[in-house]
């Protein structure tokens, strides 16, 4: 996978993204996690520890993309405990180049539900994020993490819930990750008020 690009420009592109989430309320605190490749052998991700709010580009940690901290240019941060989940989206998938995780609460309610998202009753919403699979629960930060989604990693994937932790969504640049997370959000909340109304109705397959 051939990539040219600024390194810098993707530095602050992540911090707008970050504050982005948290103005959204879809992290709290230190919630949430961002990365993106960098070149085929190098991942730019968000720290622990860091409202993603307010991060500074010279905060975000270079990892190789076997997890290892490369280089000095973090001041001392460390990368996120959600890498491994990050690096296992990279493997199975080369054409993508960006993950953005976050605890957005509409998303974050079905998963915790483990209340698989409907189907055929906002056609938008499917053709821009396809079959959206809800995992098995996995212990946030641990090697399960990435067990639980690998088998969901398809070509057609773009999103997924993990069960009782929430929403990742992944795509070829930082702004398509960006914006499946607002369209699963959005289809979320769109949903739980639907159902406050009444059932929700499929439209027609065609």
């Amino acid at each position: 996978m051939a990539r040219n690009v600024d390194e810098n420009l993707l530095r602050q592109q992540m911090c707008e993204i970050g504050r982005r989430m948290w103005q959204r309320g879809w992290i709290a605190a230190n919630d949430g996690n961002i990365s993106v490749r960098v070149d085929h052998r190098r991942v730019l991700v968000t720290p622990t520890g860091i409202s993603k709010g307010f991060m500074e580009p010279r905060m975000l940690c270079l990892t190789d993309m076997h997890g290892k901290h490369i280089g000095d240019d973090s001041g001392g941060f460390t990368p996120t405990s959600e890498l491994k989940m990050h690096l296992a989206i990279y493997a199975a998938r080369p054409d993508v180049n960006a993950v953005v995780h976050t605890h957005a609460p509409h998303a974050v309610a079905f998963s915790i539900a483990r209340m698989p998202l409907p189907k055929r009753i906002y056609p938008e919403v499917e053709v821009l994020l396809g079959d959206v699979p809800l995992t098995d629960y996995a212990t946030s930060g641990t090697d399960e993490v990435p067990d639980s989604i690998t088998p969901h990693l398809t070509e057609a994937t773009r999103a997924i819930l993990m069960a009782n932790h929430g929403p990742v969504t992944f795509g070829a640049t930082l702004e398509s990750a960006y914006q499946r997370m607002e369209v699963l959000e959005a289809y979320c909340r769109i949903v739980t008020l639907a159902r406050q109304i009444g059932e929700p109705v499929q439209v027609p397959e065609t």
